[in-house]
């Protein structure tokens, strides 16, 4: 996995801040074992997107082998996610 330089932006914006080595082993350790909530695929992409402990993690599946985490907020953002 990879975390976008938006992904990470947003992480110490809502999450705490992180550098990039502790963000991915955070991110990694949240996201273990965790199935989506649902995925979408537009424009040949497919993004998860996943809910764990209130944070939204928008990950990149359309290779299963080299996800991308893309952005992160807050569950209580919902508005900004159902858009």
């Amino acid at each position: 996995m990879t975390i976008s330089d938006h992904a990470l932006r947003r992480m110490n914006e809502r999450v705490t801040v992180f550098n990039y080595k502790s963000a991915l082993s955070f991110v990694k350790g949240e996201m273990r074992g965790a199935d989506p909530r649902y995925a979408v695929t537009k424009e040949g992409r497919t993004r998860a997107r996943y809910v764990i402990n209130g944070i939204v993690y928008i990950v990149d599946v359309t290779s299963l082998e080299k996800k991308t985490l893309v952005t992160v907020f807050l569950e209580s953002e919902k508005e900004e996610w159902e858009k």
